[in-house]
């Protein structure tokens, strides 16, 4: 994961973290360091419907809109199709494409910028986040099993294992 900007009130520890999620493994931290409560800001696309004029149908657009949500529920899914981050949330700032107090889902996608804001980052927390930032921490180990012509692969790291 890697760390564009940060700001954590010393006194307070009130602040945020904005950085990019590079793998798989990032996605789990994140989901390990986003709770209901917290403020996300991230952009993504909006289909838009353009008005219909005398020589053509309905058009739909897809707009790009930088959103700041509360989350509401924070859920992680790990599979042989990848992994997926959803964060169900409530809009806090209107724009033009998205009201105030809309809830939606939003997934969160590999190498997109997402900030994250915390009325207090723990130790812990931000302790996750330097692992998670650190290209030298936790070294991978992976081990096969083998049994009568079935093999499994393990992909073992310091805070998961990976089948």
């Amino acid at each position: 994961m890697k760390i564009i900007k940060s700001f954590v009130k010393p006194k307070t520890r009130e602040g945020y973290y904005t950085v990019v999620a590079n793998c798989d493994d990032d996605i789990w931290y994140l989901y390990n360091l986003i709770a209901v409560g917290d403020i996300v800001r991230l952009s993504t696309f909006r289909k838009v419907k353009q008005p219909k004029d005398n020589y053509s149908s309905k058009k739909v657009e897809r707009k790009p809109v930088v959103l700041t949500l509360g989350v509401l529920s924070v859920d992680f899914t790990s599979d042989e199709k990848g992994t997926t981050l959803s964060l169900k949330t409530k809009n806090l700032r209107e724009n033009t494409y998205v009201m105030l107090g809309q809830i939606q889902t939003i997934d969160v996608e590999l190498f997109s910028k997402i900030q994250l804001i915390k009325n207090r980052w723990s130790r812990e927390d931000e302790d996750l986040l330097k692992e998670a930032s650190d290209v030298n921490y936790g070294v991978d180990s992976v081990v096969m099993l083998y049994d009568d012509g079935f093999a499994s692969f393990y992909n073992i790291k310091t805070n998961f294992t990976k089948f």
